[in-house]
């Protein structure tokens, strides 16, 4: 696993086909690790690209109580996971990924029936070219609501 540059990519997956899975991933959980390795799982010949956004893009998404923990730390955790073989930490605006996945050679984006941004992507794999997969949610967990169970569990203990 390497962690990437943006432009690197650029270079790197010019023409080498590529798998690219985005999210925050903040509080890594069981549901984001059965999704990494479906993605992987899915066509393991070709390299898996993991965008991680950057804690301005979560706070502006998720509130300013998000992330818990930073870019650099959700780095560090996601780079122990070896279904993922390049991470691209994500410092841009989350809408640059539109013209950033037009530039590589992107053969399948994973997404979860409840990604949030699903039409968008939806619009941009028929623009470029490449396949919108979607695998299974693993139990219906997300980081989100893990957070709501601590604080409703906290609030009950008081």
């Amino acid at each position: 696993m390497r962690i990437i540059k943006r432009d690197e990519a650029l270079v790197l997956f010019k023409n080498q086909e590529v798998n690219l899975v985005t999210g925050s991933f903040d509080l890594v959980h069981a549901g984001h690790i059965d999704f990494l390795k479906q993605a992987k799982a899915h066509s393991p010949q070709i390299p898996l690209l993991v965008i991680v956004l950057d804690d301005i893009a979560i706070a502006a998404r998720k509130g300013s109580d998000r992330p818990i923990y930073s870019l650099q730390d959700r780095l560090t955790i996601l780079s122990a996971i070896s279904y993922i073989d390049y991470l691209l930490p994500w410092e841009n605006s989350w809408e640059e990924i539109r013209d950033f996945v037009g530039k590589i050679n992107l053969v399948n984006l994973f997404v979860t029936p409840k990604d949030p941004g699903l039409d968008n992507k939806m619009e941009i794999a028929r623009n470029n070219g490449f396949k919108l997969v979607e695998l299974k949610q693993y139990n219906e967990v997300s980081t989100t609501s893990i957070i709501e169970r601590i604080k409703k569990d906290a609030k009950e203990s008081k």
